[in-house]
């Protein structure tokens, strides 16, 4: 569902879109030119840490725990947020100054390494490095949408 909000001046009605809107609308409104919550890269959308928002107060979950929060996640009128892929999150790492705030941390991705059932693998926003991590064990996170 679209919402439309008329803005007057002088003579001009012009249409402002909401967040609801098809993708590239949603993005003008809540990309960097309207409320700065999210950035693209390339097909990708990255939450930008404002106000707590997108990252679950830019804490520490398990994996799993991670994984679920993202998949359950509706923000900014979408519901199809999710964890990056070990590839976006080294995108991110190299972009993460335009991106919002990032701990020195290691930040989950949803890619586990070749038929391990026990670990994910992180990217560590010291220095870029991929590490096999035990999914119990806990880690920052970040959600994205679209891309994959």
């Amino acid at each position: 569902m679209k919402k439309l909000i008329m803005v007057t001046l002088g003579v001009m009605c012009l249409p402002i879109l909401s967040c609801h809107s098809p993708d590239a609308q949603w993005y003008v409104m809540c990309g960097p030119g309207g409320q700065d919550k999210v950035v693209r890269m390339g097909s990708t959308y990255v939450a930008k840490w404002t106000d707590n928002e997108g990252t679950d107060s830019n804490g520490r979950k398990t994996w799993q725990a991670a994984m679920d929060w993202a998949e359950g996640m509706t923000w900014l009128g979408k519901d199809d947020w999710r964890m990056p892929t070990k590839d976006e999150l080294l995108s991110i790492y190299a972009s993460r100054g335009t991106l919002g705030s990032y701990e020195l941390a290691h930040y989950w991705s949803s890619t586990a390494p070749l038929g391990s059932v026990d670990c994910a693998l992180s990217v560590y926003f010291l220095d870029g490095e991929i590490y096999g991590a035990n999914k119990p064990h806990t880690a920052c996170f970040r959600a994205v949408r679209g891309g994959g």
